[in-house]
């Protein structure tokens, strides 16, 4: 993706899925179905965008991984149609990135991750 090789990282997390199945390694795959979404996102293909972001959701949350769920959500938000749900979709990567922030005990390192 850094590349601006979008089809290419798309192909490339597909076999990142595959061996992560195979492997039974499940906790990647929140950031796996994530950065598919974003590859979509980035060369306009919206549907398997949002496709992709429901299954990253859908596995963040099976397994609690917060990191990528506030992500997730934010990029959700952005191919939503329906503005309500846009807004909705943000104010709960809002509330996880707070959450995790106040889980950060120094003050310094809090005030950068937010």
């Amino acid at each position: 993706m850094a590349q601006a090789d979008f089809t290419g990282a798309i192909a490339l997390v597909d076999s990142a899925i595959e061996l992560t199945n195979a492997c039974e390694l499940g906790r990647y795959l929140p950031e796996a179905f994530y950065l598919k979404g974003k590859a979509h996102y980035l060369i306009g293909a919206l549907n398997p965008s949002r496709l992709a972001f429901e299954q990253a959701r859908g596995e963040a949350e099976k397994r609690e991984a917060r990191r990528f769920l506030w992500q997730i959500m934010a990029g959700l938000a952005e191919i939503k149609p329906d503005h309500e749900q846009s807004l909705a979709l943000k104010k709960e990567a809002r509330v996880i990135v707070q959450n995790i922030a106040s889980t950060i005990s120094r003050p310094d390192l809090r005030e950068d991750f937010l």
